[in-house]
């Protein structure tokens, strides 16, 4: 038999290293979790009841029945009302009822009107 040399060593590391399966670190499980959240949209619905909520606690019972949160584009809340009557007292509430929304759900900002 002949002997072991350094280059015979250095083949076999080689051939021994090509055949190794790498196997990835396993996901963390916060990265899964918010992937399935992005993707089945619950973040979405989580983030709409805590609008509706905000929305019912600032506007009050008897406003809240009759208008509903929208969409919120660029930082501006859209609100949806039954009437022009709702939307004025709404108007000039506002004030009020947007120190109540941001308090609860978004940072501070200045309202435009």
């Amino acid at each position: 038999m002949k002997p072991i040399t350094d280059e015979d060593e250095r083949h076999f590391r080689q051939d021994a290293q090509r055949k190794t399966i790498r196997i990835p670190p396993p996901k963390k499980i916060a990265d899964a979790l918010s992937n399935l959240m992005a993707r089945k949209g619950y973040a979405r619905v989580l983030a709409v009841s805590a609008l509706d909520d905000a929305w019912q606690a600032a506007a009050g019972e008897r406003l809240a029945g009759h208008s509903r949160p929208g969409v919120v584009k660029r930082g501006v809340l859209e609100v949806v009302v039954r009437s022009s009557a709702v939307l004025q007292e709404l108007t000039f509430a506002k004030t009020k009822n947007y120190e109540t929304i941001a308090g609860g759900v978004v940072p501070a900002r200045r309202s435009k009107t």
